[in-house]
């Protein structure tokens, strides 16, 4: 059930039937919602922790039912705030793109990754710099330290960034653009001179 759950709901369907079932998306969902059903009081009991709790949460975006999804993220807080400390950057870019997905900006959890996010954004490979800066900036949360070291890190990784996680990023950095207040925009994403610019990532995206 994880394998499946970790894959996107099409490619969960062609999984199954290569082995010879065949799944509607309803009952596809039902499974996804009887998964949710069971973790919650496991997950309240401290049984899921860290890597495993993580990697559920991950999962479970593919859930179509948004509150069911927020109940999950909800339920899981508390456990994520001890946990982020000590995850490394891709665990913490999972973590925030299921914030995102659950539309959750408020809290502790959002605040501890963007902490350690800024702390751990030197070992960050491309994908994980991309989902943090695109998920922070999809959930509209703006965190000073943690947006300038992704544009510090962003040209470092840059020859290893897909098209997807260009366009991501650039989304990302566009959203952080505004809580700068400045009259034009495009002053602050073109700058390359001031420390408070963003051309440095923005112009090789």
């Amino acid at each position: 059930v994880s394998t499946l759950l970790e894959k996107k709901q099409a490619r969960a369907k062609d999984t199954l039937a290569a082995v010879g079932i065949q799944i509607e998306d309803s009952e596809l969902q039902q499974m996804l919602e009887q998964v949710r059903q069971v973790s919650i009081p496991r997950i309240r009991s401290g049984e899921f922790q860290g890597k495993e709790l993580t990697e559920l949460l991950h999962a479970m975006t593919r859930l179509s039912n948004e509150q069911s999804f927020v109940e999950l993220l909800k339920c899981s807080s508390d456990s994520l705030v001890k946990a982020v400390p000590d995850m490394a950057p891709r665990a913490l870019a999972l973590v925030a793109n299921a914030m995102a997905h659950g539309k959750l900006r408020e809290g502790l959890v959002m605040l501890q990754v963007a902490k350690r996010g800024a702390e751990t954004i030197d070992e960050a490979d491309a994908a994980a710099v991309a989902a943090l800066c695109h998920a922070f900036g999809h959930v509209g949360v703006y965190h000073h330290r943690l947006i300038f070291a992704i544009k510090k890190r962003l040209p470092e990784v840059l020859s290893e960034l897909s098209p997807a996680e260009v366009a991501g990023s650039l989304n990302g950095l566009a959203k952080a653009v505004a809580p700068l207040q400045k009259k034009d925009p495009s002053e602050v994403a073109f700058d390359e001179v001031s420390p408070r610019g963003f051309g440095t990532a923005v112009r090789p995206l």
